[in-house]
């Protein structure tokens, strides 16, 4: 009877083990898909990243490219003006010839 009760304690004490080996078990397979749910995330994020950098990439090639045409039509303005006062010079020196031509009249 005695080695009955030792293989029957025995028993019970590897029926205990095992439970608590498929627990550990279960609970790493838990970690598992949570591993893979958060590689997963990790992979979105990063196609989110490369995203982002393509779009700041473009955003300042157009920047480079609106700077540029910027400063050309600050050019073209600045010419403009140039002209503008030169006109008004023009006008300004006619209209005194006007007015010398009137006055010898």
């Amino acid at each position: 009877m005695a080695d009955f009760d030792s293989v029957r304690s025995e028993l019970d004490e590897l029926e205990n083990e095992m439970a608590e080996l498929q627990d550990k078990i279960d609970e790493l397979e838990g970690d598992k898909d949570r591993i893979s749910d958060l590689e997963d995330q990790v992979s979105g994020l990063e196609a989110e990243k490369e995203e982002f950098e393509d779009r700041i990439s473009d955003l300042e090639d157009e920047n480079s490219e609106l700077e540029r045409e910027k400063s050309e039509l600050e050019d073209q303005v600045s010419e403009l003006e140039d002209k503008v006062n030169d006109l008004e010079e023009q006008v300004s020196d006619l209209e005194a010839e006007v007015e010398e031509l009137e006055e010898v009249d």
